[in-house]
């Protein structure tokens, strides 16, 4: 009896494939289904799902099966097999001498697929986007081998979105863990600022801590956020966070220690660097605009890189900074641009009791976040910036 193939009206339409002892199903285009069949990866007996009939079809009972090399030309394919295999060592070679070079990979990852090396066509492929991170000619070429499921293993291989060409994304992200996660961080840091003498420095930390899980939920390519990533596994939330907070401390500190020695010499301001710095608008000022510039690098490494807590060292950030030229700078006007709108809010609700506490909670529960998911947006787009992906971890 004739079966009708499988997908056949689109070369690139999905086929659903279940190779033979396996239980997982697989999506491949029509095209690469034939491009296996022809290359011996797959045999007769693996089936593929016919929704004409509503059943799994053995491969060798449809239209595929004319691409299954035939019984007469065992010794033309063994001798294309030994010509493979001679190509595909006489590239090794040359990629020995050329480590660098983008067209020895991909011809070595082809020559390896070819002959049925599945795993060293995903190491070479591998290497060249290490090499050129989210090459689209590279990108392709994995596509076309390795199923949806396969290429999410692989490292550099889609560049996410910049945090400006979806920026209804950003602003809405806030409300992405719902209505606990976005008035919790509000209701935490108004007890903190009512109830705890000195509290100001609690919430502080509290919003580079909150800012960096955020970051880290948006490095890993959530659209929005959830509690289990912000804040799970624990031992990785820890790391992270301890880097975030770890990567902007040499800034808060060296303006601590200036507002240290000026309160000596100022005897009109009640004695304390926080208290100095606090009553200080030239040091307040000066600290936000610098913790702008310096903050987007410092969260971009804690969220992204595989080694957040020697990445955040001042000159790595510095020169990741300066790697991602126009991007990092993009970030940092649109940072400026939300710290400017909360800074001018307290200004104006500075007479109003309890306006300042408010105008604090809101900018911690919304503004935080908004920062964090910039920055670790803007840490995956550079990731390759600071080591290989770390986005198993």
């Amino acid at each position: 009896m004739h079966l009708k193939p499988a997908m056949r009206t689109d070369s690139h339409e999905s086929c659903y494939l279940l190779r033979s002892g396996s239980p997982r199903e697989e999506e491949w285009s029509r095209r690469q289904i034939e491009a296996m069949v022809a290359a011996g990866e797959l045999s007769p007996d693996d089936r593929v799902y016919d929704p004409d009939r509503d059943a799994w079809v053995p491969l060798g009972e449809t239209a595929f099966a004319d691409a299954f090399p035939r019984a007469g030309d065992d010794d033309a394919d063994a001798a294309s097999a030994e010509s493979l295999e001679a190509d595909y060592a006489a590239i090794v070679e040359r990629l020995e001498a050329d480590p660098s070079s983008l067209e020895l990979r991909i011809e070595a990852a082809r020559l390896a697929a070819g002959i049925g090396d599945r795993r060293a066509a995903a190491r070479h492929l591998q290497a060249a986007l290490d090499a050129r991170p989210f090459h689209p000619r590279v990108a392709r070429e994995v596509r076309q081998r390795f199923s949806p499921v396969e290429c999410r293993r692989f490292r550099f291989l889609d560049r996410p979105e910049a945090p400006w060409d979806d920026l209804g994304a950003m602003v809405t992200w806030p409300a992405g863990a719902g209505p606990v996660g976005l008035l919790a961080p509000m209701v935490v840091a108004c007890a903190l600022l009512v109830l705890v003498p000195g509290g100001a420095g609690a919430v502080i930390v509290l919003a580079g801590a909150w800012s960096a899980l955020h970051a880290r939920a948006a490095a890993c390519g959530l659209e929005r956020p959830t509690w289990r990533a912000l804040v799970r596994p624990a031992r990785v939330a820890a790391v992270r966070v301890a880097a975030g907070l770890a990567g902007v401390a040499p800034v808060v500190g060296a303006f601590l220690g200036v507002a240290a020695v000026l309160a000596r010499i100022d005897a009109t301001v009640p004695r304390g660097a926080p208290a100095y710095l606090a009553a200080s608008p030239v040091l307040l000022v000066s600290l936000a605009t610098l913790l702008v510039l310096w903050m987007p690098a410092a969260l971009a490494a804690a969220a992204a890189a595989p080694r957040p807590l020697a990445s955040v060292l001042p000159w790595r950030l510095v020169a990741a900074a300066a790697a991602m030229e126009s991007e990092y700078v993009t970030t940092v006007l649109l940072a400026a641009v939300l710290t400017f709108v909360f800074g001018w809010l307290g200004v104006i609700g500075a007479g109003v009791p309890g306006m300042g506490v408010l105008v604090a909670a809101v900018a911690v529960g919304y503004a935080v976040p908004v920062l964090g998911a910039m920055a670790g947006r803007l840490g995956a787009r550079h990731v390759h910036q600071f080591g290989a992906s770390s986005r198993t971890d």
